[in-house]
């Protein structure tokens, strides 16, 4: 009996340990994005000269990371074709791709409403609706699964709510996927006859009080 305790405790342990690793190399990805987006990052990696406000905005991004596992780091968001750069000359300019910029929007967006859930609504509700060709509806279903793997509530075809104040962080993502003039972003205090359907939905999830 103690045995299979000990068993199912170590099975527990590792578990969370690989989630706590897991969580750990999505938040280095996410600032390594971010600071390949604005450009700052080809010093910092190469060795060469950065000031020390820049080298202390760096290191506060990547925490307790060290060089050599950042380097690791992006050498698997190369071959994901999240950045592309010289591998024999990081002095060279580290160019975060589309994908990148995609892959960094969607999770400061993820981040920002992991962040707001359980704090106070505002009541004003964040609708999304879309309107993309039926020629391009992969970006159309692409958008829909995003949307719902965030828990957005879907009101009705192509359109989605949610309570929280992440407007700027909708367009950002939106942009990206260059789809800024098929999607509209809307901030709306009433739902009339489905107000209390959409309650219920984010009061079930624990997401607002």
């Amino acid at each position: 009996m103690l045995f299979k305790l000990y068993f199912i405790n170590m099975n527990r342990n590792k578990k969370i340990e690989r989630l706590k690793n897991k969580r750990k190399a999505r938040e280095m990805v996410k600032s390594l994005l971010g600071i390949c987006a604005v450009g700052a990052l080809t010093l910092f990696v190469g060795g060469g000269a950065v000031s020390p406000k820049q080298a202390k905005r760096l290191w506060k991004e990547l925490g307790e990371y060290s060089l050599g596992r950042v380097k690791q780091c992006l050498k698997r968001m190369k071959m994901q074709d999240y950045i592309r750069y010289d591998e024999d000359d990081l002095t060279k300019p580290i160019i975060i791709t589309e994908k990148g910029l995609q892959r960094y929007a969607l999770q400061t967006l993820k981040d920002k409403i992991r962040g707001l859930a359980m704090k106070r609504w505002d009541h004003i509700w964040r609708l999304v609706t879309f309107d993309v060709k039926e020629d391009e509806r992969w970006r159309r279903d692409m958008l829909r699964r995003h949307l719902q793997g965030m828990n957005f509530f879907k009101l009705q075809k192509n359109v989605y709510i949610i309570p929280f104040a992440v407007e700027k962080e909708l367009e950002q993502f939106i942009k990206t996927y260059k789809m800024y003039d098929e999607v509209l972003i809307l901030q709306v205090a009433d739902l009339g006859k489905k107000e209390k359907r959409a309650r219920e939905y984010f009061l079930d999830r624990g997401n607002i009080k």
